[in-house]
C-alpha cells in the first residue's frame, strides 16, 4: 500500500535486521527461564502481538517493547523504532516418482515480527531550490533524516528451525559486532545473551597462551 520508493526503504532497513554473519551480528537467543512469565516480560508481549488480529492490539503489545527500550536508553542523539509484522510462506516440493519432477506439496507459513532501531540525523545547513514559490531557502532544523541504511540493532521473533517456530528464542541483531548494546537482548528482550565468536576466539587464545606461553603463535 506505500509507493515503491518509501516500501523500497522499508524492505531495505528490515533486510538488514536479517543479514549478517551467525554469533557475529546476528545471535539466536534464548529467553530467560521464569518461573512467573507474567505480561510484562518480552516473550509474552511478543507472543500475543504475533498473535493479536487487531491493528489496535498489536500497537498497545509492541508499545510496552518501545517503553523497555526507552527504559534502557544507550543510544546517542534521537532513534526511531520500526516495527513489521509478516507471514512467511515455504513451499515443500516431493518429488513424483513416474515423471521424476517436482511438485509443490504441502505450504509452511510462519508469522514472525521484525523490529529495527534506526538513528536520527540531523543535515547541516544548506540551500535547496523550493519549486512552488522559486525560491533559495535554507532548510528547517526539523528536516531530519532517518538512516534506513544501517540499523542499529533489531531482531526477529520467533526464530525459525526444521519447517517451525521457535518461540522460546528470538534473532538478536546488531549493527557493530565490535560494540554491542548488552543491554538490548539482556534487558529489552529478556534473553540470556552468548559470548560472540569475538570474544570466544580471545578466550581461547587467552586459554592457549597461559598453557603453552608464547612459544608458538595460535
Amino acid at each position: 500500500m506505500m509507493d515503491s520508493e518509501k516500501k523500497d526503504l522499508y524492505l531495505k532497513n528490515f533486510k538488514k535486521v536479517l543479514s549478517g554473519a551467525i554469533d557475529t551480528k546476528l545471535f539466536e537467543i534464548d529467553f530467560k527461564n521464569k518461573e512467573n512469565k507474567d505480561e510484562s516480560f518480552s516473550q509474552s508481549i511478543l507472543y500475543n502481538a504475533l498473535n493479536s488480529n487487531e491493528k489496535e492490539d498489536f500497537k498497545e503489545d509492541l508499545d510496552n517493547i518501545v517503553k523497555k527500550i526507552a527504559d534502557n536508553f544507550k543510544y546517542e542523539g534521537d532513534i526511531v523504532i520500526n516495527f513489521a509484522k509478516a507471514e512467511y510462506f515455504k513451499p515443500v516440493k516431493k518429488v513424483n516418482e513416474e515423471t521424476d519432477e517436482a511438485e509443490d506439496d504441502n505450504t509452511y507459513s510462519f508469522k514472525f515480527i521484525l523490529c529495527s532501531v534506526n538513528k536520527v540525523q540531523f543535515p547541516k545547513t544548506v540551500l535547496k531550490l523550493d519549486y512552488a514559490s522559486k525560491q533559495f531557502k535554507t532548510n528547517s532544523k526539523l528536516d531530519c533524516v532517518i538512516n534506513m541504511d544501517s540499523p542499529v540493532e533489531g531482531f526477529m521473533f520467533p526464530c525459525f528451525n526444521d519447517n517451525s517456530s521457535d518461540v522460546n528464542r528470538v534473532l538478536y541483531y546488531s549493527g557493530k559486532a565490535k560494540d554491542i548494546n548488552i543491554d538490548f537482548p539482556e534487558n529489552v528482550l529478556d534473553c540470556n545473551f552468548k559470548k560472540t565468536a569475538k570474544e570466544e576466539k580471545e578466550e581461547f587464545t587467552a586459554v592457549l597462551k597461559t598453557v603453552i606461553g608464547e612459544e608458538i603463535e595460535p
